[in-house]
């Protein structure tokens, strides 16, 4: 086994490199599984609707995902030796997310706004405004705008996601690489993304609101909840959520979609089950014991977002392919 953790973990395999070898009850698991995945939007929408301030509780609810995970990847690490500070953990995640939040916003706003306009256009629907607009006294209306939103937006994004992987190396392909290029999971390396993918990802969660009619600011809420809920998918956490892995894509089932065979990964969808499952893509057998990243990059990716953006563009794809290709293999 290779001595520098950094360099083991790229192979990983969890039977070998879990923190402990007695696991905790399910009771403590399910516990931490809804702590991961619903403390940060809970924060989000308490604060939202006490204060009426979006942007305010969005920078709220994302401070209070950042303590959540820090202190989950803490204390029950799925991996060992990657357990960082609070701060080491906030300076991983800006780093490697960078200029994330502005292409979330820019790609939830040009779909909402291009939906928008088409939807009263082509005049797609004669459903009274109100139903789908945010009355400020009803939590039902906050409600169903969000729901119906979410719905409409996560299966064009399963459409987007899915194609990424069933065409070949495409330039949806090699967009995605970038995100498959991460050896293991912790929230922070789970924000690495082609730029362009992370704008086209939250455009389609915007044009599903744009589609039903939702106004900015609760497109930009139904955005905000997206990011705070997918930031769980890549935990370095053991957890659990019980039959809650019927209704929405639980960190296990993500594991399996980040397996190195990518053309059979499944699991697309982002935020709901209900699309795997109807479209017979669910994956999740048994608790994660295969390998993750890319079978055709195996020594090294670009950690530079530069050449990380060029990865779109076939010859910089291919020149890296056949680099890796070339080079004598470390580890049996």
């Amino acid at each position: 086994m290779p001595s520098n953790p950094q360099e083991k973990l790229r192979f990983y395999h969890p039977t070998e490199f879990s923190t402990g070898s007695q696991r905790p009850s399910r009771r403590v698991l399910i516990f931490r599984g809804l702590r991961l995945y619903f403390l940060g939007p809970a924060a989000f929408l308490v604060a939202w609707l006490v204060s009426d301030r979006v942007f305010l509780s969005a920078a709220l609810g994302t401070a209070v995902m950042f303590a959540n995970h820090a202190e989950l990847e803490q204390r029950s690490g799925y991996l060992a030796g990657l357990e960082k500070s609070l701060g080491e953990y906030v300076r991983d995640f800006i780093r490697k997310a960078r200029f994330s939040l502005l292409l979330i916003s820019a790609g939830l706003l040009a779909g909402w706004w291009i939906f928008g306009h088409l939807r009263g256009l082509f005049q797609i629907t004669e459903t009274p405004a109100s139903l789908f607009s945010l009355d400020p006294q009803s939590f039902a209306g906050l409600g169903l705008t969000l729901f119906c939103s979410a719905i409409c937006g996560d299966f064009l994004v399963y459409w987007y996601h899915r194609s990424a992987h069933s065409f070949g190396e495409t330039a949806f392909w090699r967009m995605h690489t970038v995100h498959h290029s991460i050896p293991y999971f912790t929230a922070a390396y789970g924000a690495r993304a082609h730029g362009l993918e992370t704008f086209l990802t939250y455009f389609w969660y915007g044009a599903g609101a744009g589609f039903i009619g939702t106004q900015f600011q609760e497109t930009f809420a139904l955005g905000t909840l997206v990011m705070l809920f997918m930031s769980a998918h890549h935990i370095n956490a053991e957890t659990d959520v019980g039959p809650l892995k019927w209704i929405f894509i639980t960190t296990e089932a993500h594991r399996w979609h980040h397996h190195q065979d990518w053309k059979q990964s499944g699991n697309f969808s982002l935020l709901l089950t209900a699309w795997d499952l109807l479209f017979g893509t669910y994956f999740c057998p048994r608790p994660f014991d295969g390998q993750m990243g890319l079978e055709d990059f195996p020594h090294e990716f670009p950690e530079d977002l530069l050449s990380q953006t060029a990865l779109i563009l076939p010859q910089p794809y291919q020149s890296l392919k056949d680099k890796n290709n070339t080079l004598p293999l470390k580890h049996s």
